[in-house]
């Protein structure tokens, strides 16, 4: 079984462990601090680096409104055409959810 997979959808999201003070895994994090980006969306958003998995950190204190972006998984990214944060178990068609482009818009 592979760790992860080029769909931006839950069920595809990294299943290693993206987080050792909580042992939460990029599945988990899926839609909150951990997006499958695709070329437009690394075309407009500054430092997010290369499609494929990325772990996006804000800053606090000192470094308030600033982003951090850790490429997990550098690769292409398909089925992120409609940017939702589809939290399906099942590899359905990335239709539902809630939108990322809050966190990584596209345009």
């Amino acid at each position: 079984m592979a760790l992860f997979k080029n769909r931006d959808q839950y069920s595809d999201a990294p299943k290693f462990v993206v987080r050792t003070d909580t042992g939460e895994t990029g599945q988990e994090q899926f839609g909150n601090t951990v997006f499958g980006v695709d070329t437009d969306e690394v075309g407009v958003t500054q430092g997010a680096g290369h499609t494929g998995w990325v772990r996006v950190t804000s800053g606090t204190g000192g470094r308030s409104g600033r982003k951090q972006y850790e490429v997990l998984v550098a690769g292409s990214m398909t089925g992120d055409a409609t940017d939702f944060a589809n939290t399906s178990s099942d590899p359905v068609a990335n239709s539902t959810g809630t939108a990322d482009d809050s966190e990584l818009p596209d345009a």
